[in-house]
């Protein structure tokens, strides 16, 4: 079924007489190209299925490009000391 519809701020607002059977699915929206004035930066990898298991596969589909900035983060152990050293310099007085 197409329809027309308008966005505005954010919101695609639909004819109001359309009924759906179910609360929430998937759809596709075409966007003239003189609309847009700048397009998402493509991914090395297509965001995973709804129903995907992988929690890493999710994360990084919502974070999207950002994912590689996270390469450098501490790694668990880093963290660990990290927060150890702040416990210590808090309670401790940085002995």
């Amino acid at each position: 079924m197409q329809v027309d519809a308008i966005y505005e701020n954010g919101m695609v607002k639909l004819p109001d007489e359309l009924r759906f059977k179910h609360q929430r699915f998937a759809l596709r929206i075409e966007i003239p190209d003189e609309e847009v004035v700048s397009t998402p930066a493509a991914t090395d990898t297509q965001p995973p299925e709804p129903g995907s298991g992988d929690i890493r596969d999710q994360i990084r589909a919502i974070l999207g490009a950002d994912h590689e900035k996270l390469g450098n983060a501490p790694t668990g152990e880093d963290t660990k000391a990290i927060w150890h050293q702040h416990l210590e310099e808090k309670h401790l007085g940085g002995r």
